[in-house]
């Protein structure tokens, strides 16, 4: 099997990569996925890796950083990558997408709170199954009142009736999503459920949802629903319902699902099937009137056109169904079928795989038998299944075996990096090397530097300046005091250093003692006290002192007594902390 992954030399061996790459009949190679299993469950031991918690704190900070937080949220926010993550990559997506997801949720729910795990990996099956995003998901719910706990289940629903109905999944569900605003505004019957109806329909037929709408509150005035009713009535049209001011304007407030049906049914007594051409079209004489009515009715001709043809086309594959007595739901099944149907010479037609031969074969829909209906239609319902396993089922064969592995490799290896003793470990050791940098970057200022440099090179100039003049009693002043200044900084330097041996020292003493202080309730204690003193002095060389001299300074202080055994005692010694030093679970 070839490895056409990341390695460890860049960016980890946690991480995501295709470990199966080719498919193969050979039953010896399911051996080798079995040892490609057993070495991502080996990454929970392999204590040398640090990218891990890398790649959790750079994911962690990017949460924090979004939204103002202090760093005391980043262990939670670690935790929630570190146990989504790897859900997502079981089903083909990126591991980032935690982080991503939660950054999205957490703007689009206005609010710095994070949700539970089984949520999270919900949201994330929901989006790629509809290809809507978690942020766009929890505003537009939220905005209606359903809580983030219940967007998986009503959004399971817009996937299986949608799949049921034999219509794009992803149109419905983006449809549905964008119109939930209109629950607040308009009575759905069962509200979701309602909106679900339209979007099927839309998509099935090209019913524009949005044309739909802007008519519902247009109608909302009487003064407009009277003049789309005289309007239809003088154009000829036949529709009960549209042709009646007050019951127009029932339809809007309180049925906008059957509005939009009377504007389909409208739309069909423009068309007639042409028996010649086999196909059916718009009547010669009643183009231009299809145009006014369109206007009317707020449609672009083209689009109305398009529909009065799609739903008469769907009219005529519906007459020629004969289902079984027994499909007691026949009504769901024949719109199933004539959805996935299509007209060939007059006559609906579909394309299903005879269980006998195992050819795909192309039958006329009256000649489907009681096999072939419930075949269609066990193929799109998947009431039982978890939009989890909805979202696994959409891999291909390789691409599962391979998110199988990643699944569990990102899962040991982040398990690993919040294993609670390995974190305060790693967090403590990174804290060590902040605190030396950010306490000598501190005592570090511009200011300061400036005018250390200007007590040296003002008087190197005085000194240029006085031999240019000529001036001999002002150069040797200038070199005399250019010499005292040098000796007076190397002096304050070394002060500063004494200074902060001592202040960093205590620092990541408390550093440490913070990060392992054992909670009141358990009896184990850590002695994190440390005790040192330096002192650090000047002799008659320090004015010869250069930036090389530095590093003989530094290797002397390690190899004092002191300096070291205080280290040792820190690091090496009986007050080093263990990695199993915490509160024991019970």
């Amino acid at each position: 099997m070839a490895d056409t992954g990341n390695t460890q030399n860049d960016i980890g061996n946690y991480l995501p990569k295709d470990v199966v790459t080719e498919w193969s009949i050979n039953p010896l190679k399911a051996m080798d996925v079995i040892k490609e299993v057993g070495k991502a469950a080996a990454q929970a031991f392999n204590f040398n890796d640090s990218e891990p918690f890398k790649f959790l704190d750079e994911q962690a900070t990017s949460i924090q950083n979004a939204f103002g937080l202090s760093k005391e949220r980043m262990s939670e926010f670690k935790q929630i990558v570190a146990d989504v993550g790897p859900e997502l990559v079981k089903m083909g997506l990126p591991l980032e997408d935690a982080a991503k997801n939660t950054e999205e949720l957490m703007k689009g729910l206005k609010s710095t709170g994070t949700i539970g795990k089984s949520t999270m990996v919900e949201l994330a099956a929901v989006s790629k199954l509809t290809t809507v995003g978690v942020g766009e998901l929890a505003t537009n719910f939220r905005n209606v009142g359903v809580s983030i706990y219940d967007v998986g289940k009503e959004m399971k629903e817009v996937v299986n009736d949608a799949k049921k109905a034999g219509v794009a999944v992803s149109a419905v569900a983006t449809a549905v999503s964008s119109n939930l605003k209109q629950l607040n505004l308009f009575n759905f019957s069962n509200g979701v459920e309602g909106i679900t109806k339209m979007a099927i329909q839309s998509e099935r037929l090209g019913a524009s949802m949005q044309t739909t709408m802007n008519l519902a509150e247009s109608l909302l005035s009487p003064e407009r629903a009277i003049e789309m009713s005289s309007a239809l009535q003088r154009l000829g049209v036949t529709s009960s319902q549209l042709l009646d001011p007050l019951r127009a304007m029932d339809l809007a407030q309180n049925d906008p699902e059957e509005l939009q049906n009377q504007m389909v049914e409208l739309s069909k007594q423009f068309t007639k099937f042409n028996e010649e051409t086999g196909k059916m079209e718009i009547m010669p004489g009643a183009k231009r009137r299809l145009r006014e009515i369109a206007t009317e009715l707020g449609y672009d001709k083209d689009e109305f056109a398009a529909m009065a043809i799609k739903a008469s086309d769907f009219d005529r594959k519906l007459s020629q169904l004969k289902l079984p007595d027994f499909a007691s739901d026949s009504k769901e099944t024949k719109e199933l079928i004539a959805s996935m149907a299509q007209i060939k010479d007059g006559v609906a037609t579909i394309n299903i795989k005879d269980q006998k031969t195992g050819e795909v074969v192309l039958k006329q829909v009256d000649q489907l038998t009681p096999e072939d209906i419930e075949k269609l239609k066990t193929s799109q319902e998947e009431q039982g299944k978890s939009v989890e396993q909805l979202a696994v089922e959409q891999l291909d064969q390789l691409k599962g075996i391979n998110a199988g592995i990643n699944g569990v490799r990102t899962a040991s290896a982040l398990g690993r990096a919040t294993s609670a003793p390995m974190e305060r470990l790693y967090e403590s050791m990174m804290g060590v090397q902040t605190t030396i940098s950010r306490d000598y970057a501190s005592r570090t200022k511009t200011e300061g530097v400036r005018e250390d440099v200007s007590s040296l090179t003002q008087k190197m100039e005085d000194y240029v300046v006085s031999g240019l003049k000529g001036d001999d009693k002002a150069q040797v002043r200038a070199k005399e005091e250019f010499g005292a200044n040098l000796v007076a900084l190397e002096e304050k330097v070394m002060a500063n250093q004494q200074k902060y041996f001592e202040e960093t020292i205590k620092n990541i003493g408390e550093n440490f003692k913070k990060a392992y202080e054992t909670p009141k309730e358990t009896k184990s204690k850590v002695d994190m006290s440390i005790n040192s003193t330096f002192k650090v002095e000047g002799n008659e060389n320090t004015q010869n002192l250069t930036e090389a001299n530095w590093d003989t300074i530094w290797n002397q202080k390690l190899n004092d007594p002191t300096w070291l055994n205080t280290f040792k005692d820190i690091f090496g010694g009986a007050n080093l902390p263990s990695a199993e030093v915490g509160p024991k679970k019970p």
